[in-house]
């Protein structure tokens, strides 16, 4: 397992970069994260009642299978990485599945925690990347209304949010002009402007000193505002958190 390992949970107020952010943390020796959005509220109400190995493990692979294959990662296009965006990542589920079983008889108190550290120490032993100098897993939630329907446990708070025209700008594109048009109606409208106009001024009630950062922000003034994230969590500036990645192969953005 980790030790005195922390926890960092990404929120973010609609169509505000979190992906984005979560590929410049992908490579920093410190941050242990999944390369992905994982609605860990939707899989611990799954679980919570069968604390069996077996179960949980088969319950996770099925959910996130897109974890151990890239080509599974539909719009996230984690399918098309690299300098010429044909690389591809694949982890061994069957050597995941090994390291899951040995160490799942070693949590002495199982808890919500305790499983998310363990599917992390997991994985990444799974992909063999080095875990010695891991001081926090970063959580993707994407809203922060999951904060809620999970047990309650310490963590800083990373929420993303941008300027709201450019929000809502970005959401009109992203379900209009694709498959999904049919989706976006006056309801999602609104839905997205209480998002961007409230939900900022609520982030106290999940988390207290959270980080607000602006989409903006981050890519006007990268560096900086970088450093002054790692002098705030307490972890080593690095060059590779000025370049997105996942699984260290370079990420161009989703659809």
């Amino acid at each position: 397992m980790f030790k005195k390992v922390k926890f960092i949970v990404l929120c973010v107020g609609g169509r505000a970069g979190s992906d984005f952010f979560h590929a410049l943390m992908d490579n920093h020796d410190q941050i242990s994260q999944l390369p992905g959005c994982i609605y860990y509220d939707e899989f611990y109400k799954k679980i919570k009642n069968e604390f069996q190995a077996k179960f949980i493990l088969k319950t996770f692979l099925k959910d996130y299978n897109f974890l151990f294959n890239s080509k599974l990662s539909g719009s996230e296009c984690h399918d098309k990485l690299g300098k010429n965006k044909k690389e591809k990542y694949k982890v061994n589920t069957a050597k995941f599945k090994k390291i899951f079983y040995k160490n799942f008889s070693k949590i002495n108190t199982f808890n919500f925690e305790n499983l998310i550290n363990l599917l992390h120490y997991t994985y990444y032993l799974a992909c063999n990347k080095k875990i010695t100098k891991i001081k926090y897993i970063l959580l993707n939630l994407h809203h922060c209304e999951r904060i809620k329907k999970i047990p309650s446990f310490n963590f800083r708070l990373i929420y993303m949010y941008r300027h709201p025209i450019a929000m809502v700008n970005s959401a009109v594109k992203s379900k209009i002009f694709t498959y999904r048009g049919s989706l976006f109606t006056p309801r999602t409208l609104l839905w997205y402007l209480k998002r961007v106009l409230f939900e900022v001024r609520i982030l106290n009630d999940y988390c207290k000193k959270p980080i607000v950062i602006k989409l903006e922000d981050l890519h006007r003034d990268n560096k900086l505002l970088i450093q002054k994230l790692c002098k705030s969590l307490g972890i080593t500036y690095k060059k590779t958190m000025l370049e997105p990645t996942f699984h260290n192969k370079r990420w161009w953005g989703d659809k």
